[in-house]
């Protein structure tokens, strides 16, 4: 397909299409819902723990670790994980 130049697109032409990392891809959109999903389950753990003298430092090991550990759970491999992580932002 031509570009803006109307060229051809050097991806259309080497035949190695690049993956669809945006949100017409279903799976795209079901990771981000995913990874809402353990946010948000996260930050309602985390907001339970809040209570008069607990230490903010606490508060953020505390997320940092069940975020790593429901991660983990799903993202067996941590190339994967690390792919997604990179991926994603």
């Amino acid at each position: 397909m031509p570009d803006r130049k109307g060229s051809e697109s050097s991806s259309s032409s080497s035949g190695d299409a690049e993956p669809d990392h945006t949100l017409t891809n279903d799976l795209v959109v079901a990771m981000y819902r995913m990874a809402a999903d353990i946010v948000n389950a996260t930050l309602k753990a985390v907001i339970a723990e809040i209570k008069k003298g607990v230490e903010v430092e606490y508060l953020c090991d505390f997320g940092d670790n069940m975020l790593t550990e429901k991660t983990a759970k799903i993202f067996k491999e941590e190339k994967t994980l690390e792919r997604l992580r990179t991926n994603m932002v």
